[in-house]
């Protein structure tokens, strides 16, 4: 086994993601072979060679998604980008953090008719970037101060979070996430009995662990996410809205600090808030449905492959984020896609009944949970665990958010 009320969206930043939809695409068409990278061109998850558009544009800082297809890979250059789609894709999702959206769409995505784009062809997109109106965006940006302002005074302090039990919304330089509130409470920890047979000597003794509130990711945290926040993309597996993998412990609290120092630099978190790990017992408390439990084997049903991407479904790869069956809480891929680092140092049980554990306070290896898409059943369990170097990432590692 080695190894808020996001004070919604800044109002800034809903100003600038929906209101001002300052791209539109200039033309699209066929490239020539001259212009084409058919040498360069990936396979899908089924298999099938990829369609390849070229994005130009006078601007970096695009963000893409397919939808549910999801990307299989992007190249930035400079003053161009290389988007693979997957076969059978019909539309790709443009937006960047300063400019809102794709104009001219009800959802920011550009349409392809339904067969147009080949397999293995290269086509050429030319993106129209209009530079918002200074005076116009300083004129609004003061009315939404004002109305910040206001707000603050009949209510809560601007920067001041409490105990909603409302789940939390973050906008993250145009990339949004959810984190989902949960009620603390009392479970019984480890190896259940819903775990039968299945369960390793290294889930027992079963105990009892009573854990405060706190606000756990909805989903995994996405490439998009991480892209936004790191500039880069360590993923094997590319696309926006699969989950961030190839990622070490120690990698993961880099992009936690730097995740909760934007937050707090904008307003986003208020300074006695911060984003971290779970801690071992939370991500299982969490995993397991917290107070709404019904006693899954797997987080959110009895049947693993309704809610997880593991061997016997995955195609050897990971999949978008929330396109299985979310559990009690309404969190998705607590089991299943990739593992999820955890705080804690790993240590063996002890059969005490314990308030808000934070693990053991020294040791080699952390803790992951959840079971990833080339592990078997009985690894992606509520109650399994896993462990190994912080130092360690591979392409089945990833990580969820809290924020206590």
């Amino acid at each position: 086994m080695k190894r808020i009320f996001a004070i919604a969206l800044c109002l800034c930043f809903a100003f600038i993601g929906k209101a001002q939809q300052n791209i539109s695409v200039e033309s699209f068409s066929k490239l020539g072979d001259a212009d084409a990278r058919v040498s360069d061109v990936k396979l899908d998850q089924n298999g099938k060679k990829c369609a390849i558009i070229k994005i130009v544009t006078t601007e970096t800082g695009f963000i893409f998604d397919a939808g549910m297809m999801g990307v299989v890979g992007i190249d930035y250059r400079p003053a161009e980008v290389w988007v693979w789609l997957p076969e059978k894709t019909s539309k790709l999702k443009i937006t960047h953090p300063k400019h809102g959206a794709l104009s001219g769409t009800n959802d920011g995505y550009y349409w392809f008719p339904i067969g147009s784009l080949q397999e293995a062809t290269c086509y050429r997109m030319v993106l129209n970037v209009k530079k918002p109106d200074p005076d116009i965006l300083q004129e609004k940006e003061a009315k939404n101060n004002k109305q910040s302002n206001t707000v603050a005074q009949e209510g809560e302090p601007k920067n001041k979070q409490t105990n909603y039990s409302d789940n939390l919304t973050f906008n993250v330089k145009g990339v949004e996430f959810e984190m989902v509130f949960v009620e603390g409470g009392t479970f019984t920890m480890g190896a259940t009995a819903e775990q039968g047979n299945d369960a390793f000597d290294w889930e027992k003794p079963a105990h009892s662990v009573t854990l405060s509130d706190y606000y756990i990711g909805q989903t995994e945290v996405t490439q998009a996410l991480w892209q936004a926040v790191m500039g880069d993309n360590p993923s094997y597996f590319k696309g926006s809205n699969l989950p961030v993998e190839n990622v070490s412990w120690k990698d993961c609290k880099v992009f936690i600090n730097e995740l909760n120092d934007y937050c707090h630099n904008k307003g986003l978190l208020s300074a006695d808030k911060n984003f971290a790990l779970p801690t071992e017992a939370q991500w299982e408390y969490a995993a397991r449905g917290g107070k709404k439990s019904v006693g899954f084997k797997y987080s959110g049903d009895d049947n693993i492959d309704r809610v997880a991407w593991y061997t016997d479904n995955s195609n050897s790869k990971t999949h978008p984020v929330a396109s299985k069956k979310k559990n009690e809480l309404g969190l998705y891929d607590m089991t299943g896609n990739v593992w999820e680092w955890c705080q804690d140092w790993y240590g063996k049980y002890s059969s005490s009944s314990q308030t808000n554990p934070q693990g053991p306070s020294t040791g080699s290896d952390r803790v992951l949970r959840g079971g990833s898409w080339n592990y078997d059943a009985r690894h992606c369990r509520v109650s399994l665990r896993h462990d190994n170097y912080p130092s360690n990432g591979f392409i089945n590692y990833g990580l969820r958010l809290i924020v206590y």
